[in-house]
């Protein structure tokens, strides 16, 4: 099968493919649409090409007016190989139906009391239409100034004279309950009946000459394939995924945190919210126009109409929303803790690994306390083993933070658990 990449490069896929009904058989639905395939003697399938639009020339063999919400019409076409249901929507039409309304008496009238067999009404025309394409917009019209005898005596001439009718249609491909079905686009009349020998002939010669032979993948475009895969990953990290921007963006936060720790534990400070959204901010810029002047796979001029931030205030909202993803995650990971009430962060590790030791050394005397996560928590918030300058932060400590210094001394063997709960390594 054709890389979906290159279905627009195929001539087939947007233009009205010549076919008989029969040639269904040949059309696979697949999830992006229809492909004709050919089968082999062994039962396989050979991908021929990708179909969106076809036309058919038939005889129409029944036809019903739906007159709900969304109006339609339903043809049931036949051209001697096979059958096709083509339908026409009524909306798209509805604004012109109205404003001809008054017209002509020469339009179609639609009447019937008793529903067909298919749960429609049948529709019946006064006069010949257009042999022009498009010409089913007339057929909405109805005339209520005549009476019930008039309207059932056009109906049965009528009948006779579009049933039998020879019509060329063109139309979208659609699939209903498994079957595949025609959205007309264009329906034409057919005056001369040599029209469907002639649309029959061109039909198998097109499908002898080109439709039989697959899709040619040229070297040009596997290398443009080539090409934008490179440009795809080399720009993966940078504006494709958002996600990937906030992880970026906590690593760099936390690097701040500890390139400007020691004035902020000597000056016991902490760090408020709006200087790390400052930061955030600055570095998201700057990374944003780095990777514009790197990269040239058009990210550059995907900025310029805010396609990947969307809209004006991208600035306010996206790096906001960013920011508050690489903060929480860091808070997630235990890196930080937070103190809501006043919307400030402290760095967990560098303040609390030698609180926690020393509190795990001062329990492990005590032989029936069970020394675990919740104990070191609860022990910590009350300031045990804490510096006093710490204490008032250290009440507001999560317990993913203990987790988080609880597993690293224990990676560098400081500590170990057991059944008692943990112990200092001797």
């Amino acid at each position: 099968m054709t890389d979906l990449l290159f279905w627009g490069v195929d001539p087939f896929f947007s233009g009205n493919v010549q076919i008989v009904i029969r040639q269904l058989n040949n059309i696979q639905i697949i999830e992006n649409g229809f492909y004709f395939v050919k089968y082999k003697s062994n039962n396989e399938k050979e991908w021929l090409h990708p179909i969106t639009r076809v036309s058919v020339v038939g005889t129409i063999i029944q036809f019903q007016e739906f007159q709900q919400s969304n109006g339609r019409r339903v043809f049931l076409i036949d051209d001697g190989t096979g059958q096709i249901q083509a339908t026409q929507f009524l909306n798209s039409n509805k604004n012109n139906n109205n404003n001809n309304n008054n017209k002509s008496n020469n339009n179609i009238h639609l009447y019937n009391k008793n529903k067909n067999n298919m749960g429609g009404y049948n529709y019946i025309h006064d006069n010949k239409p257009n042999n022009t394409f498009g010409n089913t917009n007339n057929m909405n019209k109805i005339n209520p100034n005549n009476d019930s005898k008039n309207k059932i005596s056009n109906f049965k001439k009528l009948r006779n004279y579009y049933l039998g009718k020879l019509v060329q249609v063109n139309g979208f491909l659609n699939s209903y309950n498994g079957y595949i079905t025609l959205k007309i686009n264009n329906l034409k009349i057919c005056t001369d009946p040599n029209e469907e020998i002639v649309h029959k002939l061109e039909s198998m010669k097109l499908w002898n000459l080109f439709l039989t032979k697959p899709f040619e993948i040229t070297s040009e475009m596997t290398l443009v394939k080539t090409t934008l895969n490179i440009n795809k990953k080399n720009s993966s990290l940078d504006l494709t995924s958002p996600n990937s921007l906030s992880e970026t963006l906590s690593t760099k936060i936390l690097k701040y945190f500890y390139e400007i720790q020691d004035k902020l534990i000597n000056n016991d400070q902490l760090v408020n919210n709006q200087l790390l959204y400052s930061f955030a901010a600055d570095y998201v810029e700057q990374y944003v126009k780095d990777k514009s002047s790197e990269t040239n796979c058009g990210i550059k001029s995907n900025l310029k109409k805010k396609t990947f931030f969307g809209g004006e205030n991208w600035k306010k909202e996206k790096i906001k929303t960013m920011f508050h993803e690489a903060i929480g995650s860091l808070i997630k990971k235990g890196e930080i803790c937070e103190i809501k009430e006043i919307k400030q962060y402290w760095l967990t590790k560098p303040i609390l690994r030698d609180p926690v030791c020393r509190v795990i050394r001062q329990l492990s005397s005590q032989k029936d306390l069970k020394i675990d996560h919740h104990v070191i928590k609860r022990e910590i918030q009350n300031g045990r083993g804490v510096q006093n300058e710490y204490r008032k932060r250290c009440q507001h400590v999560s317990m993913k933070a203990i987790h988080s210094i609880l597993n690293d001394l224990k990676e560098e063997s400081i500590i170990y658990e057991t059944e008692k709960g943990w112990q200092i390594s001797n």
